[in-house]
Formats: C-alpha cells, sequence, structure tokens
C-alpha cells in the first residue's frame, strides 16, 4: 500500500507510511538541499525532474533544480515535513525563475483537519518575475480558503509547490525553505 500511495504522491502524514520526518533544523530549516538523502523527501513522479544544482542557492552550496511538465497543477510534495510550526512566526522559501516569462507559484499547506478539501486548507499565488524572488508568509495568515479558521499550526500534514496551469516545461530554482 505505501509504494502505491508513494507512487500517486499521497503517502504523506499516513501514520504508518514509513517515512522519515524532516525535522526543523535549530534555525527552523526545513530544506537546503545540501544533502543528497533530501531529495528522497520529494514526490518523484513522471515528467517531473529534481537535481541538486549550485545555481541560485541562498543557503549553502546548493538549490533545488525542478523540471515540471506541462499539466494542471503539475508540482512538488515534501514528505514528512515538520509537523509542529507553532514556535514560528514566518515560513519562508526562496524561488528562482530563469525565465524571462512570469510565472504563478503556488504555496499549499493542510494541517490535520484539511482532509485534501479545498476549503479546508491554505493555499496562496505568488507572482514570480524573472530573477530571485523571497516568498514570507506569516503564519499568523494560514487560514482555510473558505471556512478561514485558523490552520493547527502544531500539526501540519502537507506542503506542496506548484505551477497552475502549466502550459509548457518549466524549470525553476528553490532554497531555503524554513520557518522562522
Amino acid at each position: 500500500m505505501e509504494n502505491l500511495l508513494d507512487l500517486v504522491g499521497l503517502s504523506n502524514g499516513l501514520p504508518e507510511s514509513g517515512r522519515k520526518k524532516n525535522v526543523a533544523g535549530h534555525d527552523g530549516t526545513l530544506f537546503d538541499f545540501e544533502l543528497e538523502t533530501e531529495l528522497e523527501d520529494l514526490n518523484w513522479e513522471c515528467h517531473k525532474w529534481f537535481e541538486r544544482s549550485r545555481d541560485h542557492a541562498t543557503s549553502g552550496d546548493y538549490s533545488l533544480k525542478i523540471t515540471l511538465p506541462p499539466g494542471q497543477y503539475p508540482g512538488i510534495n515534501f514528505f514528512g515535513i515538520e509537523k509542529d510550526w507553532s514556535a514560528y512566526r514566518q515560513f519562508k522559501v526562496d524561488v528562482f525563475n530563469p525565465d524571462e516569462e512570469p510565472l504563478t507559484f503556488h504555496v499549499r499547506i493542510d494541517d490535520r483537519s484539511s482532509r485534501w478539501d479545498y476549503g479546508e486548507r491554505f493555499d496562496r499565488d505568488f507572482a514570480l518575475t524573472t530573477g530571485m524572488t523571497k516568498i514570507t508568509i506569516p503564519l499568523d495568515f494560514l487560514k482555510a480558503n473558505l471556512s478561514q479558521r485558523p490552520l493547527d499550526r502544531g500539526n501540519i500534514k502537507c506542503l506542496m509547490f506548484f505551477i497552475p496551469g502549466n502550459d509548457r516545461k518549466r524549470t525553476f530554482y528553490i532554497d531555503n525553505i524554513r520557518l522562522d
């Protein structure tokens, strides 16, 4: 069962999924891609490609180069993330768009009560122009899309980034995913 759920990107947060937990470092770092093993915490699927790169790193020597195919919601799901964000005030990620064409970068965060329901999770779009964009989301803003209930910052279950309505193959870089 675990392997089937891994293939479709749904094993994140299951109690017995067998995934190791990615615990925030002492400085709040969730992912900085300095270790090859961090790639094991990503949802590998056909036509997606993730690789460590020395280009556009903002923390250490490496960033994550992401190449996504065209599609309605191609993206990246981080498995086994730190669940307790209650001691932090902000979520941050650095994203580099090498393209001249702007793109929409979507952040999705679910808590234990979201149950994959759009109305019960947090979603935000960010317009990325060419170059580096440093995204900051105050954690007080983590409210469910429709009900507006505050997400339970002590029980975060899912972190995803994607490019909605992606019309072509795209490459971009992310680094320094952290809580502050």
